[in-house]
C-alpha cells in the first residue's frame, strides 16, 4: 500500500494537456454536495453531464444556471458523454441504493464499458470490494473507491480533502487533474477500500477525539494497514477534523444568526440549518 497527497489544482493548471472545451465529467447526485462539485467543475470550464433520480435536486441545479453544466433527466444519455463518473448518492441503503442505480437507471448497462466511477457514496471497505468485482468483471469498468472530508462551501479549495484508493496507482493517475479539481487529493493505493478507511477512522476522531483515534488505530491493525497508510492517517488528522469541525460550527453559528431558523418558541430547528443549502 502507497500514498500519495496532491494539492488542489490551480485556475491555472491544465495538466491533462487538453483545452477546457474537450474535458467532461458525468455526475450522479444532485443533493448539497453534488451541486457544490458542479459548481467546482463549471468554474474550471468543465462540461458537466449531471444526473439526479429525483426531480426535486435536478431543477435545483437547473436554476443554479451553471455554465457547462447540463442536467439530464436520463442517466443512460448522461453517462455516453464522458469517461470519468463522479457519484455521490445519498441515501439510508448508502452503497445498495448506489448499486441499485448503477444497474437499473439505465436501459443498457454496457454503456459503463470502460468508464471509471469514483465512488463517493458512503460506503465502508468490504461493501466496495464487492462492488468493484461486479464493475470489472460484469460491466467492464473501473471502480476508484472515495471518500469527503469537506463541507459545501471548501469543495474546489485548499481545505476540502477528498481521499480516493484504487488497486493500481495508474488508475487514479490517469485521472488526477480532474479529481484535483474537488480539493486536495490524498491518494491510497493497493486496496480499493482505504479511502472509506481512512474516512471512518477521521470521523471517529472527530466524534470522540482522542479515543475515537485510539479505536481507528486498532481497527487499521485488524485490517492490516502498512506503515505508510498508518503515517498518511496521522498527518491528516490536523489537515481534516480540525477544519471540518470549525467549518460545521461556523455554518452552524450562521445558518442561526443569518436566516433565524426558530419555530415560535425560539428554539433552533435542525430543518432550518439544512435549508440553508437548498
Amino acid at each position: 500500500m502507497t500514498t500519495t497527497l496532491t494539492p488542489a489544482a490551480k485556475e491555472s493548471d491544465d495538466n491533462d494537456g487538453n483545452s477546457s472545451s474537450k474535458r467532461s465529467i458525468t455526475l450522479i447526485g444532485l443533493g448539497i454536495m453534488g451541486r457544490a462539485v458542479a459548481k467546482a467543475y463549471s468554474n474550471r470550464g468543465y462540461t458537466v453531464h449531471a444526473w439526479n433520480r429525483g426531480e426535486a435536486n435536478r431543477e435545483r441545479t437547473k436554476s443554479l444556471q451553471l455554465p457547462h453544466v447540463v442536467v439530464y433527466s436520463d442517466l443512460q444519455e448522461a453517462l455516453q458523454n464522458s469517461s470519468l463518473v463522479i457519484m455521490m448518492v445519498l441515501a439510508d441503503g448508502m452503497l445498495a441504493t448506489a448499486q441499485s442505480v448503477i444497474t437499473k437507471s439505465v436501459t443498457d448497462t454496457s454503456v459503463w464499458k470502460d468508464k471509471t466511477l469514483v465512488q463517493f457514496t458512503s460506503h465502508e471497505p468490504f461493501a466496495i470490494h464487492a462492488q468493484e468485482d461486479f464493475m470489472v468483471n460484469t460491466l467492464g469498468a473501473n471502480l476508484i473507491g472515495g471518500a469527503m472530508m469537506a463541507v459545501p462551501t471548501t469543495v474546489g479549495t485548499e481545505t476540502g480533502v477528498f481521499l480516493v484508493s484504487s488497486k493500481e496507482a495508474a488508475l487514479v493517475q490517469q485521472h488526477m487533474s480532474a479529481l484535483q479539481v474537488l480539493g486536495t487529493v490524498v491518494a491510497f493505493h493497493g486496496d480499493t477500500g482505504l479511502a472509506a478507511l481512512a474516512d471512518i477512522g477521521l470521523l471517529q476522531g472527530l466524534q470522540f477525539g482522542l479515543a475515537g483515534n485510539e479505536l481507528s488505530c486498532c481497527v487499521f491493525e485488524r485490517y492490516g494497514v502498512d506503515q505508510a497508510f498508518k503515517d498518511t492517517y496521522i498527518e491528516l488528522i490536523p489537515k481534516t477534523t480540525v477544519p471540518i469541525f470549525r467549518d460545521l460550527s461556523q455554518e452552524a453559528s450562521d445558518a442561526i444568526f443569518r436566516h433565524n431558523f426558530q419555530d415560535q418558541a425560539g428554539t433552533y430547528t435542525a430543518a432550518g440549518h439544512l435549508a440553508v443549502y437548498e
